[in-house]
């Protein structure tokens, strides 16, 4: 392959559109280095803080559009995908500061996280889709490394294997379609001069890695085992980012596959991956099982949303991912409080704690209806938001196969019933064994998380009206 220098010459010219990501990189090495000289978890924290809302502070005023065509691509899209990530990584930070024994070297991971999420939603070339997902994957098993115990070490080494091999995956997948086509550039990518089922599985191969990320079926086997180990700081981190910038990256690799293909590939894997998860789920007597079962049955619902390759998908997409993030953070808050009271997350710690704390029951019952996906919640709305994308979508190319996903995601929201519900069902119908009280300065801030889950169902429009004027 001969090196293009004029091609070379653009990107040295286009350097301006990456100062957001430049100064990422800077941040990664003054927390890196300064966790060597100042062995202080309050110092560092205090430092990542300030430097991810500088971050977000840059990620408004340089913004700089690009053109289609090159390696990557700054769009509205990815604009806001950037920094609703970053304000995730600093809500994870500061909420669950206090209980965390991280390591210095923690938050240097976290940052190069974010990094590669950034690079991701840009990505508009194989390599850069590589790059960014060997560099979130190489971070997120140094993450779980760092626990330095038995099972953690474990759990990374399967997590490592897993990742080794979707990553080797994606790469024969992208070397056969460089075969077919002679490029890495999405947008010269024509798989329809192979037959249907041989460009399916060729795509299929190539998005291992993305699938990976995002926790989708058949490359979900890790999440269960990772999501017992992690950090709760990292916890609710990784449960929503990786997903938010892997999902952006499959909407626009999506637009440039004939729709025949990108409906049963993304149609099949977020099928399968809400049955798996929530089939799964319905068995677990752990928080974290359940957590991490249920992120899998979200992914699909996610995954939902971008099947269209429609403005509104989009939309129901970017949606969703905000207000998946209020619930999971809200989750991983109420896991927090009783892992601080236990040495275990079994559901059992619930039982009668909607009868000596109400207000308690009536928010943690509020969230596991949003999880759900039940009025008055906004995780009606993403759900109404995601099918309703599909059944315009179906309405445009009139394809059965949409309808066969729209008609199993609805099943798979009524499956999700029986085991989110278990909780209140705990919380009220049983008697409590142990005085589990939630202090006063917990319920102010799960208050905060759960509240708007309220407002979005009766005033979604201030977010929807928001994502129409900036993506158009």
């Amino acid at each position: 392959m001969q090196i293009d220098i004029q091609q070379i010459e653009q990107i040295f010219l286009r350097t301006t559109e990456l100062i957001p990501e430049i100064y990422l990189c800077g941040l990664y090495l003054v927390v890196l280095i300064a966790g060597f000289f100042r062995r202080s978890s309050a110092y560092i924290v205090e430092l990542t803080v300030i430097g991810v809302v500088i971050h977000i502070l840059v990620l408004f005023f340089f913004f700089v559009p690009s053109a289609e065509g090159g390696l990557w691509q700054v769009d509205a899209i990815s604009q806001f995908a950037k920094v609703f990530m970053s304000v995730a990584l600093l809500l994870a930070i500061i909420l669950f500061r206090k209980n965390s024994s991280l390591a210095e070297e923690y938050y240097s991971l976290l940052i190069a996280i974010l990094l590669g999420a950034q690079l991701l939603t840009m990505a508009r070339h194989f390599l850069i889709m590589f790059i960014a997902v060997e560099l979130i994957s190489l971070s997120s098993y140094g993450l779980v490394f760092f626990r330095f115990r038995a099972e953690a070490t474990a759990s990374a080494i399967r997590y490592l294997i897993f990742g080794g091999a979707s990553s080797a995956i994606s790469l024969y997948g992208i070397s056969l379609i460089y075969g077919i086509n002679g490029t890495f550039f999405w947008h010269q990518i024509d798989v329809s001069v192979v037959p249907k089922n041989a460009a399916i599985a060729i795509c299929f191969l190539a998005l291992a890695s993305l699938f990976f990320k995002i926790s989708l079926f058949p490359f979900h086997v890790w999440v269960s085992d990772v999501y017992q180990q992690l950090p709760l700081q990292v916890l609710a981190f990784l449960s929503v980012v990786p997903k938010i910038a892997a999902g952006v990256a499959l909407y626009q690799f999506s637009k440039h596959i004939p729709p025949a293909i990108s409906i049963f590939l993304l149609g099949s894997v977020a099928l399968l991956s809400m049955l798996v998860g929530n089939l799964g789920a319905l068995s677990q007597k752990g928080m974290r099982k359940l957590f991490a079962f249920s992120s899998i049955a979200h992914a699909g619902f996610l995954i939902v949303a971008i099947i269209p390759r429609t403005i509104s998908g989009v939309h129901a997409f970017l949606f969703y991912g905000i207000v998946y993030a209020l619930m999971n953070y809200a989750f991983v808050w109420i896991l927090d409080w009783q892992e601080s009271l236990t040495e275990d997350d079994s559901l059992t710690f619930w039982r009668g704690i909607g009868n000596i704390q109400p207000f308690v029951g009536i928010e943690v019952t509020t969230l596991m209806i949003s999880l759900v996906g039940l009025p008055i919640t906004a995780g009606f709305t993403t759900k109404l938001l995601a099918f309703s994308a599909l059944w315009e979508y179906y309405e445009l190319e009139k394809h059965v196969f949409l309808i066969v996903v729209l008609i199993v995601g609805l099943l798979n929201a009524l499956i999700s019933l029986f085991y989110y519900l278990k909780i209140p069902y705990l919380m009220y119908f049983q008697k409590h064994t142990t005085a589990n009280y939630l202090s006063f300065a917990r319920s102010i801030v799960l208050t905060v998380l759960i509240f708007p889950l309220l407002v979005l169902f009766f005033f979604p429009n201030v977010i929807l009206n928001f994502l129409f004027v900036l993506i158009k």
